[in-house]
């Protein structure tokens, strides 16, 4: 089944998970909704915490990227995060997916929420409660090791 692109929804859940954020507060506090399918916060160089929708699922990750020809940049930068894996695992309080794909010239740090259906609006409250509360564990963990490159 192919979904057509909804900005319309898109941009509603957004202000949603925004709204959520606002009220929870913390590291979720200053994301703003956009036009683009993910809300970022730069972090540090070549580092954005991000939401991330898509039809039928979200996430939420630390977005490493230092350019289209910069991949070993890009590598060492998440091997930095990866030496300290089980600790900020156990901070963020679960285990967390590793995606380093020179493929896709990024990595990421992420929890995926599978089950999301964007056409579904009655599931858009649970999914923005967990992506906000787990963006902030997620801050959290990270923050310690981000602050410090």
């Amino acid at each position: 089944v192919v979904m057509v692109r909804d900005r319309g929804l898109e941009r509603s859940f957004q202000e949603l998970i925004v709204n959520e954020g606002q009220k929870v507060g913390g590291f979720t506090f200053n994301f703003k909704a956009n036009k683009v399918r993910a809300m970022k916060q730069h972090v540090g160089k070549g580092l954005w915490m991000t939401y991330v929708q898509r039809p039928s699922f979200t996430r939420v990750e630390l977005y490493i990227y230092r350019g289209p020809d910069n991949y070993d940049e890009t590598f060492e930068l998440f091997e930095k995060f990866h030496e300290h894996k089980s600790e900020i695992n156990a901070a963020f309080g679960r285990k967390l997916n590793w995606d380093s794909d020179p493929e896709k010239n990024a990595c990421r740090i992420e929890m995926t929420y599978n089950g999301f259906d964007l056409h579904d609006q009655t599931c858009w409250g649970d999914f923005a409660k967990r992506m906000v509360s787990d963006m902030n564990k997620l801050n959290y963990a990270l923050e310690p090791h981000y602050s410090n490159l």
